[in-house]
C-alpha cells in the first residue's frame, strides 16, 4: 500500500475517533475567516523555520513542513497510529491531515492540520 493512501486512512480513523469531521475542519479553516492568522504566521515561526497559526476558532493548528519533514512524518504514520490505538488518552498531538497547497507562481507548501489541545 502506498504511504499516502495508508496515511489518508490513518487520518480518517483519528478524526473519527476524536469526533472530528472533514466539514468541521473545512469550516474552521475557511480562508476568509483565517486571513489574519495566516498573514501573521511569520510572527509565530518555530525554531525549525516552520510557520504555524491557529484556526480562527482555535480548534486547530496549521503548521508548515519541509518536504523531508513531511516524508519522514508520513513514514512514521503506522507507528504513530499504533501508539494512539494502544494509548487512547495519550497526550501526543493528534494530526488530522497533511496537505500540499499549490498556487500559481508560488512554490508548493506542505502543511499539517493538528488538534489544538490548549
Amino acid at each position: 500500500m502506498e504511504v499516502l493512501e495508508y496515511a489518508h486512512g490513518i487520518f480518517s480513523e483519528i478524526k473519527r475517533n476524536d469526533g472530528v469531521s472533514n466539514e468541521m475542519i473545512m469550516e474552521s479553516l475557511n480562508i476568509g475567516m483565517n486571513r489574519a492568522q495566516a498573514f501573521s504566521a511569520g510572527e509565530a515561526s518555530g525554531k525549525s523555520g516552520s510557520f504555524f497559526f491557529f484556526s480562527h476558532d482555535g480548534k486547530f493548528i496549521i503548521k508548515t513542513m519541509r518536504d523531508f519533514e513531511l516524508d519522514l512524518f508520513l513514514r512514521m504514520m503506522p507507528d504513530y497510529f499504533v501508539h494512539l490505538k494502544e494509548h487512547k488518552y495519550s497526550l501526543i498531538a493528534r494530526f488530522y491531515g497533511a496537505y500540499t497547497v499549490k498556487m500559481e507562481d508560488v512554490a508548493p507548501v506542505s502543511l499539517v492540520v493538528m488538534a489544538n489541545t490548549a
